[in-house]
């Protein structure tokens, strides 16, 4: 979640030399961040299943084994589910100021032309309800997983190696860490 990291970099000397009060980002928000702590939950509880499952015997048709993404459908619906939810939590939270809004377009611009958003379609739909970095944060989070559902979907065999679970996991950790450090310097 280096888009998160470059967007706190860009904002917060920005943000120090403005003399009037500028609401740049939204207010602390306990309860979305005892959600993030959920969703890490049970994307970890299933990164640590498919460890275990994608380990097991390999005979048979792929399909057949433990680690097939037949056998995580379900698990990413969820987790797809609750990433929807928390960022309809930042939504309904987002509040900016009218030059916090000014000052944050520009930043998302320089950071759009040196990073990227591998999820452009939903950066772009996200875009029209709010420009909150929180908001950002949690949409990238939701591509996240997206991509992951998509990279077992395209796996030749539909079942992916122990390393690629323990990537997701630290990924993952990364990810989470970043949008949490992000919330608790907001509720200092």
């Amino acid at each position: 979640m280096a888009s998160l990291l470059h967007r706190l970099a860009c904002v917060l000397p920005i943000f120090s030399l403005m003399a009037c009060a500028t609401t740049l980002v939204q207010p602390y928000d306990e309860k979305l961040v005892n959600d993030t702590g959920q969703l890490y939950k049970k994307a970890v509880a299933m990164v640590e299943d498919g460890i275990a499952k994608s380990s097991q015997d390999a005979k048979g048709p792929p399909a057949s084994r433990p680690g097939h993404v037949s056998r995580f459908e379900s698990r990413y619906r969820d987790l797809d589910t609750d990433a929807d939810l928390l960022i309809l939590e930042a939504l309904a939270n987002s509040r900016t100021s009218s030059v916090g809004e000014k000052i944050q377009s520009k930043v998302d611009d320089l950071i759009s032309k040196n990073l990227p958003s591998t999820c452009e379609e939903l950066d772009t739909e996200f875009k029209r309800g709010s420009s909150s970095l929180t908001v950002k944060n949690y949409v990238d989070l939701k591509c996240l997983l997206m991509n992951w559902q998509k990279q077992h979907e395209e796996d030749k065999d539909g079942v992916l190696n122990p390393l690629t679970w323990e990537l997701r996991k630290r990924t993952l950790f990364n990810a989470t860490y970043a949008i949490l450090k992000a919330e608790s310097v907001k509720k200092k």
